[in-house]
C-alpha cells in the first residue's frame, strides 16, 4: 500500500529538521561556544549520535585484543614491539586501568584490550579497557599471538612481492630507455655513492639545462613505458614513479657528463 503523500512530506520535513538542527549545533553554536552548557552538549551527544558517527573525523579503531613487548610508556601512550615491528598506541582509560598500565614491567609481554568510542569532539578515540601480563596459560594472549604472527607474516610477504614486482618493472623501464640512449653508464652509476654536490653545483646553468633537456626528451617515453609494464598498478599510477625515475637517472648522467666535459649520449 502506497504511503500517503502527506505522511511522506512530514517524514521528509522531520528528517530535514533533524539534520538542520544537528548542523546548527555542531557547526554553529558548539563551534563558537567552547564553554557551552553541559546540558546542551549532553543532549547533542545522545540525540545526534548517528550523525556524529557519520561525520566523525579520524578512522574508527577496531576493538581488539593484542599482545606486544612493552618498550616504553607515557601517561596515555605505549611504545610496543612484536616480531620486530614497532609502533606506538595512544588511548584514554579509566584511572584503575591507567594505574595498572604504569605497573607493567618494561620488556615484558603484555595483553591489551582496546575498544573505540566517539569522544565529545566528534573524533573516534581508542579506549584501553584492560592491560595485563601475558602468561603461558592465557588463552587470549596465545590466540592473539597466533593471529598477529599470521597477519605480520602475510604483510611481509605482500611487501616482498610488491618489491619484486617493482624491481622487475623498473628493470623493464631501464631497458626501454636504453633503446633511446638514455643510459646510466657504470661511471655515472658510481656517482651514487660519491659525496653530494653542493646546492651551488646543482644550480649551475649547465646542470639545470641538462636536467631540463632530459626531462623534455624522455619523460613521455618513460611514462609510456611505465604504463605498458603496469608499474603504477596499486600505487596510484605512473605519475608517482616517472618524475623521480627520470630525474634520478638524468642527475647521474648529467653529473658524469659535466665532470668529463662531454655531452650525454642521449642528448647528442
Amino acid at each position: 500500500m502506497a504511503v500517503p503523500r502527506r505522511i511522506a512530506y512530514w517524514v521528509l520535513a522531520a528528517a530535514l529538521g533533524y539534520v538542520s538542527a544537528f548542523a546548527a549545533l555542531r557547526y554553529g553554536y558548539l563551534a563558537n561556544q567552547p564553554e557551552a552548557h553541559p546540558g546542551v552538549r549532553a543532549v547533542y551527544a545522545k540525540a545526534f549520535y548517528p550523525l556524529r558517527r557519520l561525520v566523525a573525523r579520524g578512522n574508527r579503531p577496531a576493538g581488539k585484543f593484542e599482545i606486544a613487548t612493552l618498550k616504553d610508556r607515557a601517561d596515555n601512550a605505549l611504545s610496543l614491539v612484536f616480531l620486530g615491528t614497532s609502533w606506538t598506541t595512544t588511548f584514554d582509560c579509566e584511572p584503575a586501568v591507567c594505574a595498572a598500565v604504569q605497573k607493567l614491567p618494561m620488556g615484558s609481554e603484555i595483553g591489551l584490550q582496546l575498544a573505540w568510542e566517539l569522544a565529545d569532539d566528534d573524533r573516534f578515540r581508542r579506549r584501553l579497557l584492560d592491560a595485563r601480563l601475558c602468561t603461558p596459560q592465557d588463552a587470549a594472549c596465545n590466540a592473539s599471538r597466533q593471529r598477529q604472527t599470521a597477519e605480520i607474516t602475510q604483510m611481509r610477504e605482500e611487501m616482498a612481492a610488491e618489491s619484486r614486482k617493482f624491481k622487475a618493472c623498473h628493470a623493464q623501464m631501464v631497458a626501454d630507455m636504453a633503446t633511446l640512449n638514455f643510459v646510466v653508464t657504470p661511471a655515472a652509476e658510481a656517482l651514487r655513492s660519491a659525496p653530494a654536490l653542493s646546492e651551488e653545483a646543482l644550480d649551475t646553468p649547465e646542470m639545470q639545462d641538462c636536467l631540463r633537456r632530459h626531462d623534455e626528451r624522455f619523460a613521455d617515453a618513460a611514462f609510456k613505458s611505465c604504463e605498458r609494464h603496469r608499474c603504477g598498478d596499486g600505487i596510484g599510477g605512473c605519475g608517482h614513479i616517472v618524475p623521480d625515475f627520470v630525474t634520478e637517472r638524468a642527475f647521474l648522467v648529467c653529473r658524469a657528463a659535466l665532470a668529463a666535459h662531454t655531452t650525454p649520449i642521449g642528448l647528442r
